[in-house]
């Protein structure tokens, strides 16, 4: 065993091309700006939902209208 050489042939996975690797660089940075994007996205649908959430709650601790008197008030 300690005698054995290495073989001449590569066997096992072969190193990426620099081409590869650029397109799986540029497909990273493309999921990178959509992630960005999305986290954006949902982080001003929360910022809203809040910001209804507080004037809901200030509305019913005002003695205005319940909110679910509020929705079905909302479509009229």
């Amino acid at each position: 065993m300690q005698n054995r050489q290495p073989s001449s042939q590569r066997t096992g996975p072969h190193p990426a091309s620099s081409t590869s690797i650029q397109r799986r660089l540029d497909l990273a940075l493309a999921r990178i700006k959509q992630l960005r994007a999305e986290d954006s996205d949902l982080s001003t649908r929360l910022e809203t939902a809040y910001g209804e959430i507080r004037r809901l709650r200030g509305i019913s601790h005002s003695g205005g209208l319940e909110p679910e008197k509020l929705e079905n008030n909302v479509s009229s």
